[in-house]
Parts: structure tokens; C-alpha cells; sequence
């Protein structure tokens, strides 16, 4: 029983609220007005913050609109005699004032922030103007991840397809209405990176040591300072160095050849090892780790290696003792 009611009040505010939207076309104070009311009246039936705010915001347009008519603003009264004079002036006098005031919008959200997931988000447009426009802004490239279509003359759709990259994405979607524009953010986070070593501890003795490590990664980064593996040493002591090997990059037959069978497999089956998620390879590369001998006057030292790709970091602890 509270659901019915709960849809009929959701019902009867949105009713309310486009009936505030027809009389915010017109162009005099009386209208104006009128839709105030109209939006008062909707934002108490309305239990959404969302549609609350709507609310809120086209009450702000309606009295930016009789701010900028000023004492020029007319009311819906009749002016007695001479109806057939003025019945045609009444109509030029409306867009007058139309093109006079000033052009107003506003959105229900400026800002689109989804997971890696396909996602949807449907806002709100708030205008004084009969028209309204909205198209994704492409990248210089003229490339586009974001689509946007017109749901009806209020609302606009905006959608993002699955972000197969482990990089976040941005773009922007603009709306325009008469001479204002706004803009909306869109953000989408890329895949979880996974950075990993086959050793999480070197321990050496008083004389210098080579050892050599596998490090496995899944980001798309390049690091020209690493021969452009997709990982590269944030920090390592002073006494240690670490020397990664060029990768290959000629496909996953080659690469299978160069670090073994278990890459080649990941790449053919296009899943990452440790969460099985499609288009999420693993990319294994090599580096030799190089630890100076331990001077005479020092017992022992210890430090960490950091490996970093993107926000992802993972450390090996080096101890050297006599």
C-alpha cells in the first residue's frame, strides 16, 4: 500500500514539475510565478534529493528570468479594449522579452564518475530557452569513448562502454542552450593493475651478488627508463642496482618464446594470471638485481628495491650480513 502511494505522490510531482516547465516558457512575471509555484509544489511531493534539487534549480531560473525582465515584466492580465490591436503585438512583445533575457541552464549532475564497468547516467536540463543541444566533446583525434542521446526535452542519456585499459579515461559531454553551455565530466577508472615479483627478499653476504628476479605486470605503461617495460625501480639503495631486460614486443608468439610457455598461454587466452579476467594479460619480464660488497667497517645493511607501475608499487627487501 505505501508503494502505491509512494507513485502516486513520485506521479503527481512530476506532473507538477512539467506543468512549472510549460509556464517557465513564457516570458512574464505572472508566468514565472506561477512555475514557482508549480516547482514548490513538486519538491514537497518528491522524496528524491535528485529530484528535489531539480526542483530547486528550475526555481532559480524562473527568478533569474523575472530578475533580467525587470520592471518591463508583464502580467497575463487583459488589457480591456483594443484586443484586436494588441492580439498581434502580444506575441512580438513575448519574444522581445524572450530574446532580452537572458539565456539560463542548469543540470541535475556535472559529473559522471563510473567504475570500469559499462555505465549509463541519465541528468536533467533545466533552460528558459525552447531549444537545447548536447554532444561529447572528441578528443583531438576526433576520437570518442562517450555517446550521448535525448531521452525526451528534459533529459539526456550519456554512456560509456567497458574500459579495457588499465589507465583512466576522461572526457567531457557539453549541453547548450541559446548562449549558456555547460559541461559535464565524464571519468572512467581503467582496470586494476597487478605488479608482481617472484621474490619479495634478496639476502646477500659480504661480497657482491647478482640475482635475477621475474617481475609480472598487466598496466599498459612504457617506461622509457626501463627499456619500455610496463614497470620500472621508483627506489632501490644506493648499493643496489637493478637492470631490467629489453622486452619484446612482436606479438605473443615471440614474447612466449622469449620469458616462456605460462606468458604465451595468458596471451592466447587473453586472461590475466591471478584474476582470470579477460584483457587483462600479464606481461613477464627479467631484471638482474646487482648488490655491491659489503664494506669493512659495516656488519651488515638492509634497504628495499620499489618497483612501480602507474599507482602500483611492489617491494623486495635486500639484506646483506657478513
Amino acid at each position: 500500500m505505501l508503494c502505491v502511494v509512494a507513485a502516486n505522490a513520485q506521479s503527481s510531482g512530476d506532473k507538477l514539475y512539467n506543468q512549472g516547465l510549460a509556464l517557465q516558457k513564457t516570458m512574464t512575471k505572472s508566468a514565472q510565478n506561477q512555475a514557482i509555484s508549480k516547482f514548490q509544489s513538486a519538491k514537497k511531493l518528491y522524496d528524491s534529493a535528485t529530484k528535489k534539487k531539480q526542483c530547486d534549480d528550475a526555481i532559480a531560473v524562473s527568478r533569474g528570468i523575472i530578475s533580467s525582465l525587470g520592471s518591463s515584466g508583464k502580467s497575463d492580465k487583459g488589457s480591456g479594449g483594443n484586443t484586436s490591436k494588441n492580439s498581434g503585438s502580444g506575441k512580438q512583445k513575448t519574444m522581445q522579452h524572450e530574446q532580452q533575457a537572458a539565456a539560463t541552464l542548469s543540470l541535475s549532475n556535472r559529473v559522471f564518475h563510473p567504475g570500469q564497468s559499462a555505465a549509463e547516467m541519465e541528468i536533467s536540463v533545466t533552460t528558459n530557452q525552447k531549444e537545447w543541444s548536447v554532444a561529447p566533446i572528441a578528443e583531438r583525434d576526433g576520437s570518442s569513448f562517450v555517446t550521448v542521446e535525448k531521452v525526451d526535452d528534459h533529459i539526456f542519456r550519456i554512456s560509456v562502454p567497458y574500459n579495457p585499459g588499465s589507465e583512466a579515461r576522461t572526457q567531457y559531454v557539453q549541453v547548450t542552450a541559446g548562449t549558456a553551455k555547460e559541461r559535464v565530466e565524464v571519468t572512467q577508472i581503467g582496470r586494476e593493475i597487478e605488479l608482481i615479483a617472484n621474490k619479495t627478499s634478496i639476502k646477500a653476504g659480504k661480497k657482491s651478488k647478482t640475482e635475477k628476479i621475474d617481475v609480472s605486470c598487466n598496466s599498459d605503461a612504457e617506461y622509457s627508463d626501463n627499456y619500455g617495460n610496463n614497470w620500472h625501480v621508483y627506489k632501490a639503495p644506493d648499493w643496489v642496482r637493478v637492470v631490467g631486460e629489453a622486452p619484446k614486443r612482436e606479438g605473443a608468439e615471440d614474447l612466449g618464446q622469449k620469458v616462456g610457455k605460462g606468458v604465451k598461454k595468458l596471451y592466447e587466452k587473453g586472461a590475466s594470471l591471478f584474476t582470470g579476467e579477460k584483457d587483462q594479460s600479464m606481461i613477464k619480464s627479467k631484471a638482474q638485481i646487482f648488490i655491491d660488497p659489503l664494506p669493512d667497517n659495516i656488519s651488515s645493511r638492509d634497504g628495499e628495491i620499489v618497483i612501480e607501475s602507474g599507482y602500483k608499487t611492489f617491494k623486495i627487501v635486500v639484506i646483506q650480513t657478513r
